[in-house]
């Protein structure tokens, strides 16, 4: 990651927002990095890094960062074709080359997830449903209190979805949302 990127270290409770331009699922990924506060409305995105080769480009203030294949999928779907969308995603909004200011932004992920408009979290490109048990974690995740299903949390046909599409490239991108109210 270019240091240009970092210069301003957050304090007390700040952290950087990713502002993702709106595009096509082709067009490059273009954003721009922040500093926030609670007050900020955002989405927040948890994915599966999977393999920690940064093959895949986004131009984040101008310059070119290198990211996973996943978070750049996971990026390709949370974007908008018509308006900008607020992000917080910790291999971005987080120095990673910088021990302290990672340590001291990871004891404020707790509070990034309640403060967070929306949490979305992106498993990879597919899932296996063959486990058992694939169902059941589906339906306990959509009893959690903070968790809303877009639909009733027993609906078989949405749980059962094929995970080949484009769209469910995003496990749970329109299929979960938090609930704060």
């Amino acid at each position: 990651m270019s240091s240009t990127l970092y210069l301003e270290s957050p304090k007390g409770s700040q952290f950087r927002l990713l502002k993702l331009m709106p595009g096509q699922w082709d067009d490059d990924l273009v954003a721009t990095l922040y500093m926030a506060s609670e007050h900020h409305r955002f989405t927040a995105l948890s994915y599966t890094w999977g393999t920690s080769r940064r093959s895949q480009k986004i131009m984040v203030n101008n310059e070119v960062q290198y990211i996973t294949f996943n978070l750049d999928h996971a990026l390709r779907t949370l974007r908008s074709q018509n308006g900008s969308v607020v992000i917080w995603v910790d291999s971005l909004c987080i120095d990673q080359t910088n021990v302290e200011e990672k340590t001291h932004q990871v004891t404020l992920m707790h509070d990034l997830f309640y403060w967070a408009e929306d949490v979305h979290a992106y498993l990879g490109d597919s899932l296996d449903r063959s486990h058992p048990r694939y169902s059941q974690h589906f339906k306990q995740l959509g009893a959690h209190p903070h968790v809303h299903l877009n639909g009733d949390a027993g609906d078989d046909e949405i749980i059962q979805q094929p995970i080949n599409s484009t769209y469910t490239h995003f496990a749970f991108s329109q299929l979960f949302r938090k609930h704060l109210g």
